[in-house]
């Protein structure tokens, strides 16, 4: 690999990584934006939690975040069990027994 030879895996994980730590710390609208227009994946899924953009614009409960997320192509039917989410009141389709 030469120097010119970008991982674009690991460009997309790191600006999709920085969108959703940016969403879970309820910044402005405005900063948001600003990491999308600057070309943070909105399609990002970490593998950890299977977290995306949507995933934490809904966690923080920010209606318009999530309604600007879907606007611009947000996946909003993805199948992922997030534990977090998924608690012993509410289990989700993944663990109910």
């Amino acid at each position: 690999m030469s120097e010119m030879d970008i991982d674009i895996d690991a460009v997309a994980s790191k600006l999709g990584e920085e969108l959703i730590e940016q969403i879970l710390s309820n910044q402005p609208l405005e900063v948001i934006k600003a990491f999308l227009d600057g070309g943070s994946p909105i399609w990002y899924q970490n593998d950890n939690e299977g977290m995306s953009p949507l995933h934490a614009a809904a966690y923080v409960q920010n209606e318009e975040l999530v309604q600007l997320l879907i606007e611009q192509g947000a996946v909003w039917n993805a199948g992922t069990c997030l534990p977090f989410l998924c608690t012993r009141e509410s289990r989700c389709s993944l663990h109910r027994s």
